[in-house]
């Protein structure tokens, strides 16, 4: 975590962008000033202002899709992931939002907010109805205990100076991690000149109590959770005693043994000495100065988070046990002997294309702008007949088409139509392609999505059925048990258009992948299981000019395909197939070698690989670098043309037709 040593201006501040509350990764990092300015300009403006409308009109339902989808920025800093322990460098800012304030009362609040010294900016939410604020701090806070720390004193702050809309506050936005949708207004107000607040110094006494009386009690498993994160020291003896305060004033039988087996990870562990410092603590009765909220902010800022699963009844302190669960009934004779299994036809696996668009549900992500609704639209055209898919595939078995463009009007539909098939006529195929545009076309998981499709397919009877995007139709946050609810929504999907012998293609959006990055598969909440659930798992990514799409299928091996978009002078779109990934950067590789052989042949001296990099002009990446290495070391030892230095570099010794056969 970076901590300036200066008081810088507030608004150079960073802050992280993401783009939409779905994703948990960072799309840029950009200054407060430039966050707010695209605000105040209008880079969002028709997004928030179709988003007040329903709003206004009281379709609240449509209201909370179209702010699901709004990007989301971080004010209390730069975040490499968007979590309490994310948080890179902090902006010393807290954030305050004021929701559902009656229209009657914006302005008086917002004139109010503008006389505050300490208020740095304000703006009207998406709604039109509430209103954002920061407050820049000082000392800046540096883990997720400090800002709840610091956020507290400022709402008793703004609270004091503000009673009028008080009841309006927004109290989720004591988490460090959290986001603010952006808005639109032109009218934002932010301070000409900088007050920062002075956040109080922590208490000794008992300052985390509400730690603990907001969100407990915990039991036994999860104080042993927050023990596994909190690292005693031989050297910081006042935290094993604030550790072993805590636990004493919990009451309960287990804190001493709990206690003990924490300590004894130092290696001057004195059983004696414990024995003692617990009779100690007994001693202080009621005056102690900590309680067991010391142990959930030492966790807290260590990095722990609660685990829900281990909050069971009956281990919770001062609770009753909770009534069991009725066992769910279960049919022991319901199993199949191996004979009857066996007597069972073979039935293979159908695809629409060879070992990549099962029957059942396949999920294409791809990061932003790489073409997934082209990719979509033509395999629907392939799908009726209309043409191979990338010029090579024929669909095994035809039929007709129902594409989902929730995100597409139906003018932006008809022209990528005509960019990809100019001279489609639709009477001329025996199928029928049927478009449904608009984000309200199909319903979402939790209101009959399976329900509607299952409709589809008794109605049009299609061979393939495209959603462009899925994440339209379902909301999950991060407070969810993800993997149960990604298997409650995909699975019966999954599952039905097996079992009706429909392949469905759902488009996802993900973030370009790094070393740090994840895919689509961990991107979206409790996405990470979506590869076992669903039949076929497509990413899509950029590679050197083309596209590589990467398969996992439950009932075909793996493969990884590349594939061409290309756009013509009259903007035609035309996908092409290029072969196999390995297939390709195998052409590439002798193609590559046939230039280096030739400039050794030319120039009869020694070469490195940087050297050689630089005179055939290609790019300085670790790929070429490779590449280059892999030529130079066939080149030794498989092919005998090529001879090293003892300094590491490479020389011509072959014939000289010897570059002829490349």
């Amino acid at each position: 975590m970076i901590i300036p040593d200066y008081d810088p201006n507030p608004f150079d501040a960073k802050v992280s962008l993401f783009p939409t509350h779905h994703f948990v990764y960072p799309s840029e990092t950009l200054s407060l000033g430039q966050m707010l300015g695209h605000i105040a300009r209008g880079t969002y403006q028709v997004s928030i202002e179709e988003a007040r409308e329903t709003f206004q009109a009281q379709d609240l339902e449509t209201y909370k899709l179209l702010k699901g989808q709004l990007p989301a920025f971080t004010p209390a800093g730069d975040f490499r992931q968007r979590k309490n322990t994310g948080l890179q460098e902090g902006s010393s800012l807290i954030h305050f939002d004021y929701d559902e304030l009656p229209v009657d009362e914006y302005e008086s609040a917002m004139a109010s907010l503008r006389s505050n010294p300490y208020v740095l900016y304000a703006f009207r939410s998406p709604s039109g109805q509430g209103i954002k604020c920061g407050v820049a701090c000082t000392p800046p806070f540096i883990d997720a205990a400090s800002y709840t720390h610091a956020w507290h004193a400022g709402h008793a702050m703004m609270a004091a100076a503000h009673p009028a809309i008080e009841q309006y506050t927004d109290l989720g936005c004591k988490d460090l991690a959290r986001l603010c949708y952006v808005s639109y207004d032109p009218d934002f107000y932010y301070a000409p000149t900088t007050t920062r607040f002075p956040v109080p110094e922590q208490r000794e006494d008992d300052e985390h109590a509400h730690l603990w009386n907001e969100q407990a009690p915990w039991g036994e498993d999860e104080i042993q959770r927050m023990l596994a994160v909190i690292h005693p020291s031989d050297d910081d003896r006042p935290l094993w005693l604030r550790v072993g305060m805590a636990l004493h004033s919990s009451g309960e039988g287990w804190a001493r043994s709990l206690w003990d087996d924490w300590s004894a990870r130092v290696s001057k562990y004195d059983s004696q000495d414990q024995d003692t410092a617990w009779r100690s603590f007994h001693e202080e009765g009621n005056g102690r100065k900590v309680s067991m909220g010391t142990i959930v902010h030492l966790a807290q800022a260590a990095g722990w988070e609660p685990l829900r699963a281990t909050l069971k009844a009956s281990r919770i302190v001062g609770e009753k046990a909770a009534p069991e669960q009725p066992a769910v009934e279960f049919d022991v004779k319901g199993g199949i002997s191996a004979q009857a299994l066996m007597r069972r036809m073979v039935v293979p696996a159908r695809f629409l294309i060879p070992d990549l668009i099962p029957d059942g549900l396949t999920i294409l992500a791809a990061p932003a702008k790489s073409y997934k609704s082209y990719f979509s639209l033509s395999l629907a055209l392939a799908t009726i007949g209309a043409t191979d898919w990338c010029g090579t595939f024929p669909v095994e078995e035809n039929g007709p088409v129902v594409f989902f463009g929730l995100e597409s009007p139906l003018q932006q539909l008809r022209n990528r139509m005509h960019q990809l098939a100019p001279h489609f006529q639709p009477h001329a195929f025996p199928h029928t392609l049927t478009f449904f545009s608009g984000m309200r076309a199909l319903p979402p998981f939790t209101k009959g999505l399976q329900q509607a499709l299952e409709q589809i397919i008794d109605h049009y009877t299609p061979r393939l059925i495209v959603i462009d995007p899925l994440s339209y139709l379902y909301r999950l946050g991060r407070q969810d048990d993800l993997a149960s609810a990604t298997l409650d929504l995909l699975w019966p999907l999954a599952e039905m258009a097996a079992s009706r012998q429909v392949a469905i293609l759902a488009d996802e959006h993900m973030r370009k992948r790094s070393k740090e990055d994840v895919s689509v598969v961990d991107q979206l909440a409790g996405s990470h299981i979506k590869a076992a659930v669903v039949h076929g798992l497509i990413m899509m990514k950029h590679e050197e000019g083309s596209m590589v799409l990467e398969t996992t299928m439950r009932d075909a091996p793996g493969r990884e395909l590349v594939v061409s978009i290309d756009f013509d002078p009259g903007q035609r779109v035309v996908w092409g197939y290029k072969g196999t990934r390995e297939a390709v950067q195998g052409k590439k590789i002798e193609t590559r070698k046939a230039q280096v052989y030739e400039v050794m042949q030319n120039f009869r001296r020694p070469w490195r690989v940087l050297e050689m990099l630089e005179h055939l002009g290609w790019p300085i990446t670790e790929a070429n670098k490779a590449t280059m290495r892999k030529i130079f070391s066939r080149g030794a030892k498989e092919e005998e043309v090529l001879a090293e230095t003892k300094r590491g570099e490479y020389f011509w010794v072959g014939q000289e037709d010897s570059n002829e056969k490349w």
